[in-house]
């Protein structure tokens, strides 16, 4: 039965790889001629066209950041290049560089933590696993607020911690067990854009490295996501 579980999951991550490959093609060509079109006819238009080609090339932005998003998710098992000794400091640079765009559009206070541990996991996919996290963390700030975030890292005998905090808008109970399933959003776009895959990938990442993600949250009180990995 195990196998034929594995067996259907590694064919329908090869056909979501396929479709969101083939995909991504129409929707680039549809961006950039429409930009293209925007950029020609500027003074011809009037503002009701310039919006609703406007309106056309953020749907196609949306809809090719949702087909990376399933790409991705559907990827990361193999993807894997195994569990290796990880030096936690090492791979902060990379998270950063991975939230530059929002750190620079939100400036929020970020605190990191005075030491890291080395654990055991796969890089790059605990290196998404922090980003995702965090970037959550930034863009679900309150508004006119300055989005505060905290990275705290815990050791435990052969565990280590991991904790993102904000002082966000926080999330009802009730939406717990929805907020990790893929495509779900929980605000409109015009709260807070997005494509409701970020949370859904870092779950995957933990449940491959044999945890889960723990979330504590009250509304407009802030959040707390955690997940613990083996020290190396």
């Amino acid at each position: 039965m195990d196998k034929e579980v594995e067996a259907i999951t590694n064919e329908f991550n090869e056909f979501a790889y396929m479709v969101s490959h083939d995909i991504q093609a129409p929707l680039r060509h549809i961006h950039a001629f429409t930009e293209l079109l925007i950029t020609n006819t500027k003074d011809k238009l009037n503002d009701n066209e310039t919006r609703y080609l406007e309106n056309i090339v953020d749907s196609t932005r949306e809809a090719q950041n949702l087909v990376d998003g399933l790409l991705a998710f559907s990827r990361l098992n193999t993807l894997s290049e195994g569990f290796d000794i990880i030096d936690i400091e090492s791979i902060i640079p990379a998270v950063i560089t991975n939230l530059e765009t929002i750190v620079y559009k939100e400036k929020p206070e970020i605190t990191m933590p005075d030491k890291y541990p080395t654990v055991s996991g796969d890089k790059n996919q605990i290196i998404t696993l922090l980003s995702n996290l965090m970037h959550n963390a930034i863009k679900f700030h309150k508004e006119d607020t300055q989005p505060t975030v905290t990275l705290n890292i815990k050791e435990n005998g052969d565990d280590v911690t991991f904790e993102v905090i904000d002082e966000g808008i926080g999330i009802d109970e009730k939406m717990f067990s929805k907020i990790f399933t893929p495509c779900v959003k929980l605000h409109s776009d015009q709260s807070f854009r997005g494509v409701g895959m970020g949370l859904a990938i870092a779950r995957k990442i933990a449940k491959r490295h044999n945890t889960d993600i723990m979330v504590t949250s009250k509304v407009d009180q802030g959040s707390t996501f955690s997940f613990t990995l083996k020290k190396a």
